[in-house]
């Protein structure tokens, strides 16, 4: 029995909520077609046709500065992937190296990294 009032306040409530945001929202629909028009003469959408083909326009040549600037990094990308593979097999070829002067004795490295040349004693070229 108390609920049917408090539920008919409710209604009336939210009724009175949704009313007032559609107003807000009328309003603010209004206020902004009265703040920009559609364009009323010729020679404003001239005007406006003109001012968006300079930004097209705009537009397009910095999309080709960062076209030109994109295949210039590639290309820089694609030296320094070539210059990696260089270095890359030089160190491997340094590795070989040193691995087969240390299987052969003529040099030691310790644990400290220091490279030792060991001296034959029956070498007196």
């Amino acid at each position: 029995m108390k609920k049917g009032p408090a539920i008919i306040a409710s209604l009336v409530t939210g009724l009175f909520l949704v009313f007032g945001v559609m107003a807000v929202g009328l309003n603010a629909l209004v206020a902004a077609r009265l703040a920009n028009p559609a364009v009323s003469t010729p020679a404003a959408a001239s005007a406006d046709a003109a001012a968006l083909e300079a930004h097209a326009q705009q537009l397009e040549a910095r999309i080709a500065e960062y076209q030109a600037r994109e295949a210039d990094l590639q290309a820089q990308v694609l030296q320094l992937n070539q210059q990696l593979d260089e270095t890359s097999r030089s160190l491997s070829e340094y590795q070989r190296l040193v691995s087969a002067l240390q299987e052969r004795g003529v040099i030691r490295i310790d644990s400290s990294g220091q490279v030792h040349v060991n001296q034959s004693e029956g070498d007196d070229d």
